[in-house]
């Protein structure tokens, strides 16, 4: 198990084996004993912070300046955890989150910062849309609703770009089916050891906080469902 923070709770994660146990940053997490040796832990990089910014929904939590995530990587490193999970936000958003695929956006700028700086620590990315869609939702829309094809071929470009930036883990947490199979495609066989583990949403109030903090729509306003937290599935 790992307990994460600076999502407003503590979560459990689980690094499960599979591709994580061929991947040569997460097969040393899953050999480690100790507890802190499993811990992923996440944080808010937005491109207009400067230094560290209050969310205001959210006071105890933070976004975060490039400058700042490498600091928060350094200390990480330092505490022995396993890595990073980066989620990004944008001052520039439209209609079909262009930006979030751009190479030289937040993201994977601070991919390839903390790579630089700590090598060793292990870097996944949320790939998901709502943070740089103009109305925050994890799903595109057409002239006839919600457009699932344009959104898995955005997810796709956006994992592109985080994997072509050194990303160790892609985390798709939009809940659209066909995700993680249209990854892997767009991955491609040079890229076949990067593993893809998609991010399971459940209707909570532990979940409030993150969509405040990504400046993404309310749970209540979600166009792609969440799993009720009553149901038998959660």
């Amino acid at each position: 198990m790992a307990i994460v923070r600076n999502i407003g709770v503590m979560r459990q994660v689980t690094l499960a084996r599979g591709r994580l146990a061929e991947h040569p940053v997460w097969s040393r997490a899953l050999a480690r004993a100790d507890l802190a040796g499993r811990v992923v832990l996440p944080v808010i990089v937005g491109s207009a912070v400067e230094d560290r910014e209050k969310i205001e929904a959210a006071p105890w939590l933070e976004r975060l300046s490039l400058t700042e995530v490498v600091r928060e990587a350094r200390a990480a490193a330092s505490a022995g955890l396993a890595g990073l999970l980066l989620f990004g936000i944008s001052d520039r958003k439209d209609e079909h989150a262009m930006l979030a695929s751009e190479p030289d956006h937040v993201v994977a700028r601070a991919i390839r910062a903390v790579k630089e700086a700590v090598p060793e620590l292990g870097v996944a990315t949320d790939v998901c849309i709502c943070a740089y869609t103009a109305h925050g939702q994890c799903v595109l829309f057409g002239e006839h609703g919600a457009d699932v094809a344009g959104t898995l071929e955005r997810l796709a470009a956006i994992a592109e770009v985080h994997a072509d930036a050194g990303a160790d883990l892609l985390i798709p947490s939009g809940m659209l089916e066909g995700t993680v199979h249209t990854l892997r495609d767009a991955l491609g066989p040079r890229r076949s050891d990067l593993p893809i583990a998609a991010m399971v949403k459940l209707e909570s109030s532990l979940y409030v906080t993150h969509r405040a903090a990504v400046n993404a729509v309310p749970i209540t306003e979600r166009a792609v469902p969440l799993i009720p937290a009553d149901d038998a599935a959660a």
